[in-house]
């Protein structure tokens, strides 16, 4: 069941509210998700009154995407709030923490009685932290610190996909050190 109040704010609860927020989950993921990796795609963000852009990154169009359903744009919310963490923490991966979150959404939603295993959301957020300690114990064991400037240039390369850029961004790290603060502003 679903009401409308005058500010627009939408309120919604059961079956019909998890759909939905299900829906703009699955429609943030998938737009973005083509544009992951190598062989990615662009896409265009229309504007009001502006001139279109073209981006080929996931944080840029799920931080444009409006969905026409005020629920559904929830869904898409939560990736933008996942996308976010995942530059605030890593510097980079938002398109790939958008797409793993919607795995653990609807991995979730399965787990909660969809499938008939009727857990609690408290017990799939314990098994997500046991999981996340194993993936970090594991990814710590494997990581290889990236210590020469090459190796930094390559890191940015992967990230930007530009030679100056990366070059840039290299100098930068190597001028500062390891725990140094670099603050990138957009010129004119």
């Amino acid at each position: 069941m679903s009401t409308q109040n005058p500010d627009r704010k939408v309120y919604a609860t059961g079956d019909e509210a998890q759909a939905k927020l299900a829906e703009g989950v699955r429609k943030g993921a998938d737009a973005v998700a083509l544009t992951l990796g190598v062989a990615g795609r662009n896409a265009i963000i229309e504007r009001k009154f502006r001139t279109p852009i073209v981006v080929d990154d996931g944080y840029t169009l799920i931080n444009n995407l409006i969905l026409e359903d005020e629920l559904e744009n929830l869904g898409v919310s939560s990736l933008v709030d996942a996308a976010n963490k995942a530059l605030e923490h890593a510097g980079d991966g938002t398109s790939t923490a958008i797409v793993l979150t919607r795995a653990i959404y609807d991995e979730g939603r399965k787990l909660t009685g969809g499938m008939g295993f009727g857990k609690t959301p408290y017990e799939i957020r314990y098994d997500l932290e046991k999981a996340k300690k194993e993936v970090i114990e594991k990814l710590n064991k494997k990581a290889e610190p990236v210590r020469t400037k090459d190796e930094i240039k390559n890191v940015a390369l992967a990230s930007y996909d530009n030679e100056l850029l990366a070059e840039i961004v290299s100098e930068m790290i190597e001028k500062v050190g390891e725990n140094g603060i670099n603050l990138i502003v957009e010129g004119l």
